[in-house]
């Protein structure tokens, strides 16, 4: 197997909406593997809540030693905290719309990713952990200001990649697919 990884999507999300299932079906089909377990949201979300399942895909070996792991904006932020509770390392971390302890004024979805944020200063160790951090997010992103989405990923020392129109990286913004994102698969672990 080429690469192993996962997906973790969002608050309100599910492993079959937006991008997900069409990038873990193009990896299966790069002989590569991203899983993308179906975590509880927004009722039962919580980081040891999702850390168990997470741990789950660990502990039968499934991520292999040096993972892609990709989060999708609030699974961004449970990456996060999740990589530096576990000691986690791994190849790539790729963040989309992803952000740390941002309050958006939605009362369920604040309470929800409540327990995800980290302390700020400890989002650069992250980068300690991850050989390679992707950070993809939009200017016109309609839950998270910019600055909230580019502080971010300059704290994980990520690489930025803004792209315009895309917005929250959603079907509502056209994003079935995401091209980009199976590039930088495809270039990071080439065909063999």
């Amino acid at each position: 197997m080429r690469f192993t990884g996962m997906i973790v999507h969002g608050t309100y999300g599910s492993p079959f909406a937006h991008w997900l299932p069409s990038l873990s079906h193009w990896a299966r089909d790069a002989g590569g593997a991203l899983y993308v377990p179906h975590l509880p949201s927004p009722a039962g979300q919580d980081f040891d809540t999702w850390a168990t399942i997470v741990d789950s895909y660990r502990a039968a070996g499934l991520l292999g030693d040096a993972p892609a792991m990709i989060g999708a904006s609030s699974g961004a932020a449970f990456l996060t905290r999740y990589i530096l509770s576990r000691g986690l390392t791994g190849a790539l971390l790729v963040t989309v719309s992803g952000f740390n302890n941002h309050r958006s004024g939605h009362q369920e979805s604040d309470a929800a990713n409540s327990t995800f944020s980290v302390d700020e200063a400890a989002l650069g160790e992250v980068a300690t952990r991850f050989t390679r951090r992707v950070a993809f997010y939009a200017t016109d992103d309609p839950y998270l200001p910019t600055a909230v989405l580019a502080r971010f990923a300059t704290a994980i020392t990520a690489e930025h990649r803004v792209i315009a129109g895309a917005g929250h990286f959603n079907t509502q913004s056209g994003y079935d697919t995401f091209p980009d994102l199976e590039h930088l698969l495809a270039e990071l672990w080439p065909a063999r």
